[in-house]
């Protein structure tokens, strides 16, 4: 389910201003585009280019960005498919066309042969059936994928395309109201294998430094599964049963929590997903509530289940998300509580084989829908063994 503030998609994390910061809430059953797909058994790269995605530069965008703030980078000699929809009654159409071209008017020469959607001049509008196109990008180089309608482009209705020598396709993106501060990048497993992985680097937003013990959950209500940067902020996530698209988010004491697009999961891939957080500045008023954290014992063993609970009240201003976790890095898992009643939540984790004896402390945090969570985070330990 999404909720959609003013038609556009505002992410948490992406977009925060003193008085509201708004939340497109994406659930694992999202069928949000993946602007990119690779397949290294074919070598194509599949992408998807949506017109007026949202209401970034008054509709006139590819995905959500315009003016080149999306940057598409496949390897040299793929085969590319593109699959064009329009959600605006306005008419669009998509060119990849040379770079020095974009600042044209119109009658946009192709990069390479077949490299545009039917009637790039006229367009089409409320394209819900894709229109699908494809070309082979036989010359490296940067190319711009325009609007070919008149004076769409020059209005900054234009994105980058890059064919450089890569071993994958890359997703990268800029700044914008789109996918924002995230890059996507699929690479193979040594070895391969039936499951998948995500690894990535969280970011402070203002600073670009590093964020430490910052928690990238993986999968609200499928996977359950998490990673815990280090002093490099970097993570990473094995061992994870592929899904078509699932939901990302960071969370980082002081900082509003991260929730960016869904991302795919592929076995013998690694999904790289990389993305910056924003510190909290927001008067601790407006912030959540978490007390009474507690494990249901202080000892277990494989196979036990425990019950995780805590009590959450929202702060001034908003309501609570569904976002309430327990998680813990080395074990790579999550938590998801549920409101059970009054303030009260909780969820259920069954110890699985393989577990490793130890005692591993859990962190309890909640979010609510402007994207504000509580701090400081509670801890609670569990020895497993």
């Amino acid at each position: 389910m999404y909720r959609r503030v003013l038609s556009a998609v505002a992410l948490c994390g992406l977009l925060a201003v003193p008085t509201l910061i708004q939340h497109a809430q994406a659930r694992s059953n999202s069928t949000e585009p993946v602007w990119v797909r690779w397949d290294p058994g074919t070598k194509t790269a599949r992408i998807t280019i949506t017109a007026a995605y949202n209401q970034d530069n008054a509709g006139f965008n590819f995905d959500g960005y315009h003016a080149g703030k999306l940057t598409i980078t496949i390897p040299t000699g793929a085969k590319v498919m593109v699959d064009f929809t329009n959600k605006a009654s306005l008419s669009h159409s998509a060119v990849i066309t040379p770079y020095a071209e974009r600042t044209r008017a119109g009658n946009f020469p192709l990069a390479f042969p077949g490299s545009s959607t039917p009637n790039t001049s006229a367009g089409e509008a409320n394209v819900k059936t894709a229109q699908t196109f494809s070309f082979t990008a036989n010359k490296a180089g940067t190319y711009a994928i325009v609007c070919g309608v008149p004076g769409h482009a020059i209005g900054g209705m234009w994105d980058l395309l890059k064919v450089a020598n890569v071993a994958t396709a890359v997703q990268e993106t800029g700044a914008g109201a789109g996918a924002g501060s995230t890059a996507t990048v699929l690479k193979p497993i040594p070895g391969g294998g039936s499951m998948g992985a995500m690894e990535g680097v969280v970011t402070d937003a203002t600073t670009g430094e590093p964020l430490a013990h910052a928690y990238v959950v993986l999968g609200w209500t499928t996977l359950k599964r998490v990673g815990e940067t280090d002093a490099s902020g970097h993570y990473r996530i094995n061992n994870v049963k592929p899904i078509s698209l699932t939901d990302a988010y960071g969370f980082a004491e002081g900082y509003i929590y991260y929730h960016g697009h869904p991302v795919p999961i592929m076995a013998g891939q690694v999904t790289a997903y990389s993305f910056k957080m924003p510190r909290q500045t927001f008067p601790d008023a407006l912030l959540p509530i978490l007390s009474g954290a507690t494990i249901s014992a202080t000892h277990a063993k494989v196979g036990d289940a425990v019950t995780f609970s805590a009590h959450i009240q929202p702060g001034k201003g908003s309501t609570l998300s569904a976002e309430e976790f327990a998680v813990n890095g080395p074990l790579g898992q999550s938590v998801l509580l549920l409101h059970v009643g009054s303030d009260l939540y909780r969820g259920t984790w069954k110890i699985p084989a393989g577990t490793k004896a130890g005692t591993y402390s859990f962190a309890f945090f909640g979010a609510m829908e402007n994207c504000l969570e509580n701090k400081p985070y509670s801890y609670v330990s569990l020895a497993i063994g």
